[in-house]
């Protein structure tokens, strides 16, 4: 039969054994409950997202068409004013200026409904080489031979002479 310091070393051991049992099942449920309102408010602020997500895509989308539509009437407008025969070359002119203005206002329209197409899961992207200073220069080009026509100065040819047009 085991001595009585046995006995008592058992049932301090048991006793010990049960406590740190009880804290851990304490902790364990703090714990699970924890995460459990950790996850329900991921899943509140990612719906929220989604909701945010999902409007400004719709917004971008609407916007872009109610911006596309007196753009192509401005379009329409210049190729009408080409077509009456007494104006043919002002409104070449003119025409010229409000088409080469307006490229740059129709792409970025583009894009953007490019744009909410690709967040809406409609088109995916391609890795395609991008020559980024022909695409600037041409756009700055547009800009500065519409600002200088539009102020009357003449072109500068590459040769470094002056010419009208």
């Amino acid at each position: 039969m085991p001595s009585s310091r046995v006995r008592q070393w058992a049932v301090r051991f048991r006793t010990a054994q049960s406590y740190q049992e009880r804290q851990y099942r304490v902790q364990k449920e703090y714990a699970e409950k924890a995460l459990r309102a950790a996850n329900a408010e991921l899943k509140r602020r990612r719906g929220s997202g989604d909701r945010a997500n999902a409007a400004k895509t719709s917004f971008l989308s609407r916007m872009s068409h109610d911006i596309r539509t007196p753009l192509n009437g401005i379009y329409r407008s210049a190729a009408n004013r080409r077509r009456a025969p007494e104006r043919r070359r002002a409104a070449d002119r003119e025409s010229g200026e409000d088409e080469g203005g307006g490229q740059p206002s129709a792409q970025l329209i583009n894009d953007v409904l490019q744009m909410s197409k690709l967040e809406s899961g409609e088109i995916t992207l391609a890795h395609e080489p991008l020559n980024l200073n022909r695409l600037l220069v041409r756009d700055i080009l547009t800009i500065v031979g519409a600002a200088r026509r539009r102020a009357g100065v003449a072109r500068l040819n590459m040769t470094g002479g002056n010419s009208s047009g």
